[in-house]
């Protein structure tokens, strides 16, 4: 169930609560830390060189997330289950003129999954960018990704394909395109009615 008080978004998860509230600078070093679990939960997956290259850089990253955050460069929400952040998603305009808007990041942690957190934060960032004007936007996700049909469902269409090399791997990238967002929230709708 949600409830909306003084902007804040608040939502049942078992026999807790989760709001979603708009990243502010102060949020910075906490969003990182929640990075660095999501990375060490999937270390399976990601090179181990990886990991240590990320956790030489944890300052810089601390400072680059604050800094953006403060520029308003990088727009993020966050899910937080009492003190602890347990997801987020960042999204800015889109760099062509194909598309208006880029979810450039949604990340929940494991043991939250399938909770609802992922579809409650990409309706509130669908709400906002309708609330701006927006009529369509492009989320990336890796082609290895077990859950990157969860963006069809809520109507994406896999129509963009990119291929890079990211700290020395093959990355394949699937771009979801949504481009009716009215509908991609009444999608997040009915599967948030799954988690209830």
């Amino acid at each position: 169930m949600e409830r909306k008080n003084s902007g804040l978004s608040l939502y049942d998860i078992g026999d807790e609560k989760m709001k979603i509230i708009k990243a502010m600078p102060e949020n910075a070093e906490s969003i990182v830390e929640t990075l660095f679990k999501i990375a060490e939960a999937g270390k399976e997956e990601i090179d181990g060189r990886v990991i240590e290259k990320l956790n030489i850089q944890r300052n810089s990253l601390i400072k680059k997330e604050k800094d953006a955050l403060r520029k308003g460069t990088r727009e993020k929400y966050i899910a937080v289950k009492g003190d602890e952040i347990i997801g987020y998603i960042s999204y800015n305009k889109h760099k062509s003129k194909k598309y208006q808007a880029e979810i450039t990041g949604i990340f929940v942690l494991e043991e939250y999954y399938g909770n609802g957190v992922g579809t409650r934060l990409i309706k509130k960032v669908t709400t906002e960018l309708i609330d701006n004007g927006y009529k369509n936007m492009l989320i990336w996700a890796d082609k290895n990704n077990e859950y990157r049909d969860f963006y069809t469902e809520i109507g994406g269409n896999a129509l963009e394909i990119q291929e890079k090399m990211i700290n020395g791997h093959n990355y394949t990238g699937i771009g979801y395109v949504f481009d009716d967002l009215i509908k991609t929230i009444e999608l997040c709708d009915e599967g948030v009615l799954k988690y209830k």
